[in-house]
């Protein structure tokens, strides 16, 4: 069994120009999730998708592996089980078993410990599927939460992966309440800043 850690990162984005290329902590926010991924106990390669050759430079320099895709791939209506798919053809020497990982680089304050906990539950369950959540907190006069996705860690057995990215079976764990920050405005990059 191989556990392969896949960073999609894009050259676009409308909200944040070149997003993926902004620095928290000192590091892109491309270079923190390989980073996370180098150092989990369980990721044997770490690998990023993208179509835009200064990413890919960053990676490479960063100690990633490198598939470059493009259109349509790397678009803002391309969906994560199209990159994913893109990605799993890139080779033929998939096992079943393999789970990959994925870690989008919008979730800097990731921690390998996020990844570990992720592919240990898969490992212990058997799960096809599982994503990290972390609680948010709704309007605070009803005192109720629910749990979102903020991207700290996802992985997906390859086996079980054949449309849907999350089938049927795919566990929620929850965790990284404290590092919940998903970068999607100016206003969140700053936050993130704030936080490391």
């Amino acid at each position: 069994m191989r556990v392969v850690a896949l960073v999609p990162a894009r050259g676009g984005s409308k909200r944040i120009p070149r997003k993926n290329l902004e620095k928290v902590g000192g590091l892109t926010l491309v270079e923190r999730a390989i980073k996370a991924a180098r150092e989990s106990r369980w990721v044997t390669s770490t690998y990023v998708s993208s179509d835009d050759d200064q990413i890919i430079e960053v990676a490479l320099a960063a100690g990633a592996q490198v598939v470059k895709s493009g259109p349509p791939i790397h678009t803002d209506v391309c969906t994560m089980e199209e990159v994913v798919k893109d990605f799993l053809r890139f080779s033929d020497a998939w096992d079943d078993d393999d789970i990959l990982v994925l870690l989008e680089p919008t979730a800097p304050l990731r921690l390998p410990s996020d990844i570990d906990a992720i592919v240990e539950l898969m490992i212990a369950t058997r799960a096809p599927a599982a994503r990290t959540v972390a609680r948010w907190t709704g309007h605070r006069a009803c005192h109720s939460w629910a749990y979102m996705d903020v991207g700290l860690a996802s992985a997906i057995r390859v086996g079980s992966f054949r449309e849907c990215l999350f089938p049927p079976g795919t566990l929620l764990a929850h965790g990284g309440d404290d590092r919940a920050v998903d970068v999607d405005e100016p206003t969140d990059l700053e936050r993130a800043r704030a936080l490391v």
